[in-house]
């Protein structure tokens, strides 16, 4: 017998600073064949430095709101948010286990683009000013959601978590960005120069 749910909107709130990684708010991204294009991001806490109390706070009114204050009259199958990031598949990479070691991380995204803001919440237009890696805060509006089950359901609930905005905090080292520098090795010229020191002998020039 499925939980009813009341008639409840969802809480409006806003982040602590987190790592930004899978960032796509300049333009939407499927992650799946056949998937909706949605503008996203990875919110990666870090567990020691990172007070989560409020933010947990505001997850649990909406689940309140959804469901009332008695847990045991909420969905059985019910998911929260955070997922741990000490938790990662044995096989993942160990460069990708260091990302993610002593930290907990959830996603949010929106079909709609969100606003994109730097430290005076001026807009962002230049898109190399922020990406993945970089240190940031969210807007977020959080829903509760209840999939009852059936053919072509999850049968999950939980709390659903949609993007509003972004602000950049700090930049950071970019994440899934390989550093072009470190293909090549010190040269020098075989004439032992300058390689603009022939320059004025070319008549090619561009």
């Amino acid at each position: 017998m499925a939980v009813k749910k009341q008639n409840f909107e969802g809480v409006k709130a806003v982040t602590p600073t987190f790592r930004a990684s899978y960032l796509n708010i300049f333009t939407p991204k499927a992650f799946e064949e056949g998937a909706p294009e949605k503008y996203s991001v990875q919110m990666i806490f870090d567990k020691k430095k990172t007070d989560l109390g409020p933010l947990k706070k505001k997850m649990l009114e909406a689940a309140q709101g959804a469901w009332g204050k008695d847990k045991a009259k909420w969905p059985k199958n019910f998911n929260w948010p955070f997922r741990d990031g000490d938790d990662m598949p044995e096989d993942m990479a160990e460069g990708q286990k260091a990302i993610y070691a002593g930290t907990v991380y959830c996603n949010a995204d929106s079909k709609n683009p969100p606003g994109v803001y730097d430290q005076k919440r001026n807009e962002i237009i230049d898109q190399r000013e922020i990406f993945s890696g970089c240190y940031c805060r969210a807007s977020l509006f959080m829903v509760p959601y209840q999939d009852v089950g059936g053919r072509g359901t999850s049968g999950r609930s939980g709390i659903k978590l949609y993007l509003q905005g972004i602000q950049l905090i700090e930049k950071g080292e970019p994440l899934g960005r390989a550093n072009a520098r470190d293909d090549f090795e010190d040269v020098e010229s075989e004439s032992g120069g300058d390689f603009g020191d022939d320059a004025d002998d070319d008549d090619g020039g561009f």
